[in-house]
């Protein structure tokens, strides 16, 4: 009979495994926590994101450990955008979409946060993401010089991003003394070391519509095709159809930049 007691006592812990009675120390922290990030307690949301990230007290759970630091974020907190870049950095991709939304809200608290992170850190990335958002107004004030800037900054670390926008501003004469020298160099790098199509089919457009060499125009398409961008891959296999034609005619001197986007 008092085996039938003991056994009863424990299917009943192991059921209500929740209650206080009959939960370990780290659950019954874990629930502490949970109830005080649900009033908005940020300290209280990121601890509860540290314990879902760690399994310690629940199931370990790494999209709930960014649903908190997201919170946590959101009520301007530098240690949950710290940890949000981080991840985002690592592949998390599911923060890497917060900060993605983020930015692309024009959150303020984000951006300041971001560009203070460059000026201190010297970090390519976080120079890149101040430059694009001074480029798209996005967090910070627009302002097309701040942005090339941080963009020249970034891309002196060699960061591939930063090096195509570069690229894309000299491809689409955007700024002052742009070049199609300028303009290839950093296409070129975009295509070939970041494995970027988009890059490859404009440096396809550039020597199909600008220089007018079919060869070179060809070896672009094929690259920009392997890196699946579909239409110049069609360009690649349709070669004999398009190597003469072009928007100048075969004994037109240039006219300058004929770049369509």
């Amino acid at each position: 009979m008092k085996n039938y007691y003991k056994k009863t006592i424990l299917n009943l812990c192991l059921s209500l495994s929740l209650l206080t009675a009959c939960s370990s120390p780290e659950q019954r922290a874990f629930k502490a926590a949970l109830s005080s990030a649900e009033k908005g307690d940020v300290i209280a949301q990121m601890k509860v994101a540290d314990l879902y990230f760690a399994g310690t007290g629940t199931e370990k759970n790494i999209d709930e450990s960014v649903h908190w630091y997201h919170k946590a974020a959101q009520q301007a907190n530098p240690q949950a955008f710290s940890w949000l870049m981080e991840q985002a950095y690592k592949g998390n991709q599911v923060a890497a979409k917060v900060i993605h939304d983020m930015q692309n809200e024009g959150n303020i608290f984000l951006a300041h946060w971001v560009l203070e992170s460059a000026k201190q850190s010297n970090d390519p990335n976080a120079q890149y993401a101040v430059a694009w958002m001074y480029d798209t107004g996005k967090g910070l004030i627009k302002d097309p010089h701040q942005a090339r800037i941080w963009y020249e900054k970034a891309a002196k670390q060699n960061n591939v991003l930063a090096i195509k926008a570069l690229g894309n501003q000299h491809y689409f004469g955007e700024i002052e003394q742009s070049s199609n020298a300028k303009a290839t160099e950093y296409l070129t790098y975009a295509a070939e070391k970041g494995k970027d199509a988009d890059a490859a089919m404009k440096m396809a457009h550039y020597y199909h519509y600008d220089v007018r060499d079919p060869e070179m125009a060809r070896q672009w398409y094929v690259k920009a095709g392997a890196l699946g961008d579909a239409d110049s891959q069609r360009m690649a296999d349709t070669y004999d159809e398009w190597k003469n034609t072009g928007p100048l005619q075969p004994n037109d001197p240039p006219t300058g930049s004929q770049h369509e986007e």
